[in-house]
């Protein structure tokens, strides 16, 4: 398995109006936190992080950002689609279309990549050959090895014809 963490993150130099919104609601504070879940997101998995409860106290704790402010400006992401509300209610996970495009793109130097189909929210482009999608394809393997094996099968079959 390759490296799924990053040592840094782009970072725009203009804010998105969703940015713009979260900071004029809940001034530096909130683009504060954003910023240290992103930082959180790229630097575990890459595309994605666990954020339940405890991890949620545990941030809170190391960002000085009170437990129901941080939950506050959580739910703003979401509102604003920072941070994508579906997999986080399912999964306790926080990622988004955004994160996962730039991470795309950040992981096209390494060797290998891997992400779990069920919290991908965007297509992996087929030029990305180091990215391996975990829980795809596992459903064809049996019938492309029955399919193998009847092909050479068939092939033995033919050169045994020939040499006699």
């Amino acid at each position: 398995m390759g490296k799924e963490a990053f040592d840094f993150f782009p970072l725009d130099v203009h804010l998105s109006d969703k940015m713009e919104l979260i900071e004029a609601e809940f001034g530096l504070i909130g683009f504060a936190v954003i910023v240290k879940l992103w930082m959180r997101i790229y630097g575990s998995r890459g595309y994605y992080c666990e954020f339940d409860e405890e991890v949620a106290l545990m941030f809170s704790h190391k960002t000085g950002v009170g437990v129901n402010a941080v939950s506050e400006i959580l739910n703003a992401t979401f509102k604003r689609g920072i941070f994508d509300r579906t997999l986080y209610e399912k999964y306790k996970i926080l990622t988004s279309k955004g994160i996962q495009e730039r991470c795309m793109k950040m992981c096209s130097r390494r060797k290998r990549f891997e992400v779990e189909k069920k919290y991908l929210l965007i297509s992996v482009p087929i030029s990305l050959e180091n990215v391996y999608i975990k829980g795809e394809n596992v459903d064809i393997s049996e019938e492309n090895v029955y399919i193998f094996t009847q092909s050479k099968v068939k092939e033995r079959k033919v050169k045994e014809s020939k040499g006699k």
